[in-house]
């Protein structure tokens, strides 16, 4: 037979158990919480332009903050009418982009790019919502230059995504983080 001394060991034991789990769960929910405010924040993507590599509807996790930008990130920045896009950089700044129509392909500081993600092909109509300052440039043998601290951006659906190919670069301070995790 226990005895009532016994009992009251065991409760506090419970008890303090109980505590400690409590306190670490509490502390892993902040510890998420902080940094979805200041690291990363899920996102769901909105269109066709990203197939096939995103899907529309589908969930997104972006790295906000200590990230780099580089050739084939995928990234979502603001656009002016305070929609948030996702594409993939082609080009930083100071690179040359320039449009081949004969290849149907894209380069980059005279290089052509393999781009095995891109979906679909070129039609004659690639252009037709081009400013004519931008479609000019990137059809010339010099191409288009991207200003400093802007990226050229392109979706992977390139026939049906309105990207830098039609408004040109967008600056890096649109960014609002790079594509890191899709569930």
């Amino acid at each position: 037979m226990e005895t009532l001394e016994n009992q009251n060991d065991k409760r506090i034991y419970v008890i303090k158990a109980i505590n400690i789990i409590l306190v670490v769960v509490i502390l892993l929910l902040a510890l998420v919480l902080i940094s979805m405010t200041f690291l990363w924040t899920p996102m769901t993507v909105s269109g066709v332009s990203m197939l096939n590599t995103l899907q529309d509807g589908e969930h997104v996790i972006l790295l906000t903050a200590w990230y780099s930008i580089h050739y084939e990130d995928i990234i979502v920045f603001e656009k002016s009418d305070d929609r948030n896009i996702i594409k993939r950089v082609i080009g930083l700044g100071g690179d040359k982009i320039r449009f081949s129509e004969s290849e149907g392909a894209y380069y980059r500081n005279g290089e052509k790019l393999i781009e095995d993600y891109v979906n679909g092909e070129y039609l004659e109509s690639y252009f037709d919502q081009a400013q004519i300052t931008i479609r000019a440039a990137l059809l010339s043998d010099e191409g288009y230059e991207v200003p400093e601290a802007s990226v050229f951006v392109l979706g992977d659906n390139r026939m049906r995504s309105n990207d830098s190919h039609i408004y040109g670069a967008i600056s890096e301070n649109q960014i609002i983080g790079k594509y890191i995790l899709g569930y």
